[in-house]
């Protein structure tokens, strides 16, 4: 499976010729090539990640250079998942199943990026003095998001 440019279709590999299925609608089964990872496998954009569809009917995130899993398995398919890819810019994952849905996952690279991402502004001078310190600069927890004012 692979998102389009503009990621508004994702392809999944078959052969002779991939079909190409609407972001929306159902996806066709990959088999992986990637060492004893079951279902479909896809790396990450700068290579420091693969995901993988499994028979549990679980999404997983693994570290490419450990091996070893990051964070909690993805769930919400109800039949095993075969088709996985991340888009190009590696901000989202896609997966298909046996359920013939395709899903959506946001990616974070820690938890910061995952909380700012929920959040719709930093915390204000005051409230950063009244729970943080008085003693302490004010810092920016979520660069990009606005400060208010007290």
């Amino acid at each position: 499976m692979s998102f389009a440019p503009r990621a508004a279709s994702a392809v999944a590999i078959a052969r002779p010729r991939p079909p190409v299925a609407p972001v929306r609608s159902a996806v066709l089964p990959l088999r992986s090539i990637y060492r004893n990872v079951p279902g479909g496998h896809w790396e990450s954009p700068d290579g420091t990640r693969f995901v993988s569809g499994n028979d549990d009917k679980t999404v997983r995130v693994w570290d490419a250079g450990t091996g070893q899993q990051v964070g909690d398995p993805l769930t919400g398919h109800t039949a095993p998942v075969e088709s996985v890819a991340y888009s190009p810019d590696g901000t989202r994952i896609v997966s298909g199943g046996w359920d013939k849905t395709l899903r959506l996952w946001p990616v974070y690279r820690d938890a910061v990026s995952a909380l700012c991402a929920k959040l719709a502004a930093n915390m204000s001078r005051q409230q950063w003095r009244d729970w943080v310190s008085t003693d302490i600069a004010y810092i920016e927890q979520c660069p990009g998001l606005r400060i208010p004012t007290d």
